[in-house]
């Protein structure tokens, strides 16, 4: 990860600021029992009960009109890389159009969340009739590293770290057995997994961390949903 993956600080303010202004809440992270990698806990506490997809009625609009929009949302995003796509702007998925990229970032910083908290995101959107359905469940993972590891996307498409640093996949809910390897040797589980979010009882540890990645997800769709907005509303 260069310099210029700055601190998503800035860009959090930015959407608190916007949020106390009623942008749409898509996200809550929540504790649901012993789930301890981030993954899981996209499936059952990140998106809201019961929602597999995100679903943005845009009221009139041609499927054709939503594809073209998302297509210049993401040329539009340097960040944001195109990972899936037909000539055509979107390839089928069980018969369904439907295009998919990805955004790699540092969501927050170890002197906030106590650990370097990195965000590789999935953002796959479906396409029916004037709806895009948003799926940040497959693929999304989240990492985080007290090492300060710098990571980066290999051609593979893998995450790794300069220099070999230790990083992980973020431990939603704290372990609570006793760690035998390593810097951390014969410490607490407290020491090691410093990030976590959740103690296994649901008490809240890294409140932080918690509002970041809320925040971080929140405005993704946020900045999706706006952008394909106001590009409708230019082309009447």
């Amino acid at each position: 990860m260069n310099k210029k993956m700055r601190f998503y600080a800035i860009a959090v303010m930015i959407c608190l600021s916007a949020t106390c202004f009623g942008q749409e809440k898509f996200f809550e992270l929540k504790f649901h029992g012993e789930d301890r990698s981030f993954i899981y806990a996209q499936m059952e506490s990140v998106v809201r009960p019961g929602k597999q997809y995100i679903n943005i009625k845009f009221k009139g609009k041609t499927r054709q009109q939503l594809v073209a929009a998302v297509l210049k949302y993401i040329r539009d995003r340097p960040a944001y890389v195109l990972h899936d796509a037909d000539s055509t702007g979107a390839s089928a998925f069980a018969g369904i159009p439907h295009i998919s990229y990805r955004d790699f970032r540092l969501v927050c910083p170890e002197k906030t969340c106590k650990a370097d908290i990195v965000a590789l995101a999935y953002i796959h959107i479906y396409f029916a009739g004037d709806t895009v359905n948003v799926n940040l469940q497959m693929d999304t993972e989240i990492y985080a590293t007290i090492f300060k590891a710098k990571l980066r996307i290999t051609p593979e498409g893998k995450v790794a770290s300069d220099d070999d640093l230790p990083f992980n996949v973020l431990m939603l809910v704290r372990p609570e057995s006793k760690v035998k390897v390593g810097k951390f040797k014969n410490s607490s589980d407290g020491d090691a997994y410093p990030d976590s979010i959740f103690d296994s009882k649901g008490n809240i540890l890294n409140q932080p961390a918690k509002e970041a990645l809320e925040l971080y997800y929140n405005d993704l769709m946020n900045d999706l949903k706006s952008y394909i907005t106001n590009y409708l509303q230019k082309q009447k």
